[in-house]
């Protein structure tokens, strides 16, 4: 599915947004801790339609870090809208279950 086909509310590629970077659970640990500094202000560069989801490629505008993230780790977009509000959620719900209708019939 192409990024410009995305349902309305969805962030798409090379929007800008505020998402949460988690580093790693150490070894013998359940506990995700969440970078200093975050939310972090990054570009989309990439849009992936998986079996878990809709899954984001950002890029960190301070650093160029590069790093993947669901939509729940967005706090805002850059035009202040937030990705969490009902009718996102709604949107991105509803296109991972057209992704998964299609994956079915291929």
């Amino acid at each position: 599915m192409p990024t410009k086909n995305l349902l309305a509310g969805l962030p798409k590629k090379g929007e800008v947004a505020f998402v949460h970077y988690y580093h790693e659970a150490e070894v013998g640990s359940d506990v995700v801790v969440r970078a200093k500094g975050s939310p972090f202000k990054a570009s989309i560069v990439a849009v992936n339609f998986e079996d878990d989801g809709i899954l984001y490629t950002v890029r960190h505008i301070t650093d160029n870090f590069t790093h993947v993230v669901h939509i729940s780790n967005f706090v805002v977009m850059g035009d202040g809208s937030y990705p969490r509000m009902k009718h996102i959620a709604k949107a991105d719900a509803l296109a991972h279950k057209t992704w998964m209708r299609v994956m079915e019939d291929s």
